[in-house]
């Protein structure tokens, strides 16, 4: 074999794999697409009267926060997450939307909007995946997340503000969802928000996802509860 024969080969085995990530990662984004407007969850609007008396805390995101192909409400990450601390949950989620994506009436700082009747102590804002798989700017989205933490101190001035960071998929999170939580990170900061880093926690592991390929399943959402738990101070 020649040395150019050589070249060759050494230059085809090292672009082949490049070339699956590359496709792997558009049939993931094509996915998120497709069941992520299509799924749907029960959404809890106003306190729940049975929980009178406790922190009222309102969850604001997309089709994980609403808990899409959960086997009920009941196993979202949100609802597991307000039984163990004891808050009494105002979900205003919504599947398929975003910072930017869903304007303007189901994007998350319209979702602050109506969270609001509820009075909510604590709002906790999770999301930014349907941006990234809709194409829109790292700019545009944080533009987006800065219009949703102005909507929190117009709409509940006196909320604590918690934003956490993009969770992504099973499979390695696309450099532009890296992008965007390294953008955001210092907007929430400098905004006195607080910043939850979960570290792409559903990353490596097919065994939390539902069988759509793409939304936690039960023990997926309860992880996302768990970290949650032990990272909010």
């Amino acid at each position: 074999m020649t040395r150019a024969n050589e070249r060759a080969e050494r230059r085809v085995a090292w672009r082949v794999p490049a070339l699956v990530a590359l496709v792997v990662g558009v049939l993931v984004v094509a996915l998120f697409l497709v069941v992520d407007r299509r799924s749907s969850a029960p959404v809890a609007d106003a306190p729940s009267p049975s929980l009178s008396g406790r922190p009222v805390v309102a969850f604001v995101g997309d089709s994980y926060s609403a808990g899409s192909e959960a086997s009920s409400p009941d196993k979202r990450w949100t609802t597991v997450l307000s039984a163990e601390r004891g808050w009494n949950e105002i979900n205003v989620a919504v599947p398929g939307m975003g910072y930017d994506v869903g304007r303007p009436t189901q994007h998350y700082a319209s979702q602050v909007a109506r969270a609001a009747a509820s009075k909510p102590g604590t709002v906790i804002i999770s999301g930014g995946w349907n941006d990234v798989a809709h194409g829109v700017p790292t700019a545009t989205i944080v533009e987006g997340l800065r219009e949703t933490l102005a909507a929190v101190k117009k709409h509940a001035p006196e909320a604590r503000v918690v934003v956490i960071a993009p969770i992504g998929p099973a499979s390695s999170p696309p450099p532009e969802l890296v992008r965007l939580r390294d953008a955001a990170a210092p907007v929430v900061r400098s905004s006195g928000a607080t910043w939850l880093e979960l570290d792409f926690p559903l990353t490596g592991h097919p065994e939390w996802i539902s069988t759509d390929g793409l939304h936690p399943n039960d023990a997926g959402y309860k992880r996302l509860a768990e970290l949650t738990n032990a990272r909010l101070k």
